[in-house]
């Protein structure tokens, strides 16, 4: 959608959070036509003022515009940049003999190309919006995921993290040089150092997570004849401690975890508990119980959340002499599976023993 004032060439585009900024408008009574494929809408406003700000909102409903709030300021002797603060820009009011010595740190007005890369563009809330293709691109994943926003993927803290940041040439020109690197040290392979027009490479990176949450930046650099490109992506992960599951097994309720176990006469029924427990911060997607000895073992669920536990049941009949099982469980997180395990005992005795 476009916003454009009746009668003048002057006109803006709406972004995608339905924001805009004109400047130019002339003073007085003016008319903004709000314009798309399938809507053409229009609202007054009465008595602009030279250099007025004038921030408003705006409801369009098919073909009828309205007004819902309409606030009115002086721009004298101010400007709205848009300032680098953490992992973007938001809008600042400086004053007019201030604004060289914040353009000089890197800071533009709404509309203007984005410090860096002229690209992109500030909208009127300072979010940046691509204008056209870099000349080159990157797009850089965690773990395979493009992960541009916090928290990104859980990551178990001391496993492995594997970064690939993919580099495409948007120019009509062979790169003449080539270097992606990372802000946080990592170091990253690429399979070669020129890309022709059009072509895309992948480059790697790994280490090791770390606790809580982190955020990496891939940077590439490429060179044609007389020009140098640069294009940055961030990915994020969020480090956690690692699941923990236990696993006890009882055998006609006691906790037998050396033989010879409890005596059992043979022929008699035999049942076995394995109590599974999540003893760590994150959910189990799935749960499967097995007994060695190829008991059958009936569990209540499948999720088991942080903290909780549940109780599988098993049973037979009891053979003579020393009888030795193991139950085991198996669960998945965060696409890994975990195990862990537990034996139990009895003795299989006859009427005369």
């Amino acid at each position: 959608m476009t916003v454009s004032v009746a009668g003048t060439g002057i006109s803006a585009p709406v972004d995608g959070s339905g924001g805009f900024r004109m400047s130019g408008v002339p003073a007085g009574d003016v008319q903004l036509i709000f314009s798309d494929s399938s809507v053409k809408s229009s609202v007054a406003l009465s008595n602009v003022r030279e250099q007025e700000i004038i921030d408003l909102q705006v409801a369009i409903n098919g073909g009828t515009a309205t007004v819902q709030r309409e606030t009115r300021g002086s721009s004298q002797g101010k400007v709205v940049l848009c300032h680098r603060s953490g992992d973007g820009y938001h809008p600042i009011d400086v004053s007019v003999n201030a604004e060289p010595a914040h353009r000089g740190h890197g800071d533009a007005r709404p509309g203007e190309p984005v410090p860096g890369d002229p690209s992109k563009t500030f909208d009127s809330e300072c979010h940046t919006i691509s204008s056209s293709p870099s000349p080159v691109d990157i797009e850089k994943f965690t773990n395979g995921q493009d992960a541009d926003e916090a928290p990104g993927p859980t990551i178990v803290v001391g496993s492995t993290v594997s970064w690939t940041y993919v580099v495409t040439n948007n120019t009509t020109e062979t790169f003449s040089s080539l270097t992606v690197t990372d802000d946080k040290g990592v170091a990253v392979a690429c399979p070669k150092l020129l890309l022709s027009p059009g072509a895309s490479m992948t480059c790697t990176g790994s280490g090791v997570a770390v606790a809580g949450q982190y955020r990496n930046v891939g940077t590439a650099t490429a060179t044609t004849p007389g020009h140098q490109y640069t294009d940055s992506d961030a990915s994020h992960y969020f480090g956690g401690p690692a699941p923990v599951l236990t696993i006890t097994k009882l055998t006609n309720g006691q906790d037998v975890s050396q033989a010879p176990g409890p005596s059992i006469r043979v022929g008699s029924p035999v049942s076995w508990t394995y109590i599974v427990t999540n003893t760590g911060n994150v959910t189990f997607s799935s749960n499967t119980v097995i007994d060695d000895r190829g008991v059958d073992v009936a569990c209540p669920k499948l999720l088991l959340a942080p903290g909780a536990s549940m109780t599988c049941t098993g049973a037979g009949v009891a053979v003579a002499g020393q009888y030795r099982n193991v139950g085991t469980v198996v669960a998945a997180a965060n696409g890994t599976l975990y195990t862990a395990s537990d034996a139990s005992y009895y003795l299989g005795v006859t009427s005369g023993q």
